[in-house]
């Protein structure tokens, strides 16, 4: 019942061992699936997280860590390819709307997890484009456009909806 170290260490809060063993088990999608429960960025993730995770890895003790980053990019790209919906796993929809300032990295994960608790999602997003830090902050070589943009495109498929050019 204990959370293991690298989950504990881990901003997003995931269950890292059991996304290591389904992935072992080449269960590719359901470990994907597992990230998704947390977290709906692991293709980005994959690729910017400082990975606190693996300075907390308990193989540090025998070896050297689990690339945990790596094998979440693995993941995510395998995601990309698939061309993966996010899980189905969503309350009924409540009747109730929601409206979210900015389409940066907190207003996609907030419109995607409140859409999985039964709200209807509206971001609006003052730039041309969304992704915020993201898409404006962080250098191309590091997070190619075209990663983020599909991993937006996921979660504007769950049913959040972006509306750019509006500021609020």
């Amino acid at each position: 019942e204990k959370t293991s170290p690298c989950s504990a260490a881990c901003p997003a809060g995931e269950d890292i061992a059991r996304i290591q063993m389904l992935a072992n088990q080449e269960s590719f999608k359901e470990a994907v699936h597992t990230i998704l429960i947390e977290n709906p960025f692991p293709a980005v993730c994959g690729r910017v997280c400082f990975h606190p995770c693996e300075t907390a890895c308990n193989r540090t003790g025998f070896d050297e860590p689990i690339a945990i980053r790596c094998l979440e990019r693995f993941l995510g790209d395998f995601a990309i390819h698939e061309s993966m919906k996010l899980p189905p796993e969503k309350l009924p929809e409540n009747g109730k709307s929601v409206c979210i300032a900015g389409a940066g990295p907190a207003g996609l994960a907030a419109g995607y997890f409140l859409t999985r608790l039964g709200y209807s999602c509206h971001i609006f997003e003052a730039s041309s484009e969304p992704g915020g830090i993201l898409r404006w902050g962080i250098p191309e070589y590091r997070l190619p456009v075209e990663i983020l943009a599909r991993e937006i495109e996921r979660i504007k498929d769950f049913g959040v909806k972006i509306n750019c050019n509006v500021p609020m």
